[in-house]
């Protein structure tokens, strides 16, 4: 008889036991990987929240649904697969032909609009090398390869294999997922790799905004839509636990918000 227990539920016992068959099965992140694409009817998300650009409206709906699935909010960690401590997500940032990264901490906080000031502070941020995060980025890019692949391993093992603050920087420091928007490109999405050392568990990437033929109500329209390419880590979740988190992220795209979160500081 199937299995009726909502996934994101599981006795803690048998997603021990589903983490631990997953780790054994599946060594690296790559070897684990579940693709998808989702299209968002862009013209529909724009009325329920207006003024909002895609890829921070993606971070707001992501942040949403990793609070209402929290076996997603989770890393593979040394010695096992782990919570994270808060809803914490990272954004890749283009800096003169270069990638920095931004991180948007207590993201479920926010209602989208707060969430695009937050993301556009961190980004700020991390193109102008503030905060501890962009200092500790720049010293290994001035360190030979050689030496600076263990020293970036050793430094990822300490804060997000174990959890443990090291330099001014929290532990789990990338958090969830690392987001990437090549709209400004021109690009639809694009298949982002996962970036070992920050241990997320999901990359995806926000596409331009851009013509397509959708149905509605029987007939063939034409529409502004937004595709969203996702890579998930299938040690962390399975399918089951995956297409919640995913029904939860749609419904926070569509859904207008009344009121507001938290401020961001």
């Amino acid at each position: 008889m199937a299995d009726e227990t909502p996934s994101s539920r599981r006795p803690a016992s048998r997603t021990a036991r589903r983490d631990r068959v997953a780790l054994i099965t599946w060594p690296r992140a790559h070897h684990a990987r579940v693709g998808l694409d989702l299209r968002l009817e862009w013209d529909r998300v724009a009325a329920a929240h207006p003024n909002v650009v895609p890829v921070a409206l993606a971070g707001y709906a992501l942040a949403q649904a990793l609070m209402a699935h929290p076996v997603a909010n989770r890393r593979v960690a040394i010695w096992g697969i782990r919570p994270n401590p808060t809803v914490r997500l990272s954004f890749a940032i283009d800096v003169k032909n270069d990638l920095r990264i931004a991180v948007v901490d207590r993201a479920n906080e926010f209602d989208p609009r707060q969430f695009q000031l937050a993301l556009r502070r961190a980004a700020r941020d991390a193109r102008t090398g503030k905060g501890r995060l962009a200092m500790a980025t720049r010293v290994i890019e001035i360190l030979p390869v050689p030496l600076g692949r263990p020293v970036l391993r050793a430094w990822s093992a300490i804060t997000a294999g174990l959890g443990i603050g090291a330099l001014g920087i929290t532990g789990a420091p990338f958090g969830a997922a690392l987001i990437s928007s090549v709209a400004r490109f021109g690009l639809p999405a694009v298949d982002v790799p996962f970036v070992a050392f920050t241990r997320c568990a999901m990359v995806c990437s926000v596409g331009a905004v851009t013509p397509a033929v959708v149905a509605r109500n029987g007939q063939a329209v034409v529409v502004d839509v937004v595709e969203i390419r996702v890579s998930y880590d299938h040690r962390v979740c399975d399918a089951g636990q995956l297409a919640g988190l995913l029904e939860s992220f749609l419904a926070a795209c569509y859904k207008p918000v009344k009121g507001g979160g938290s401020t961001p500081s």
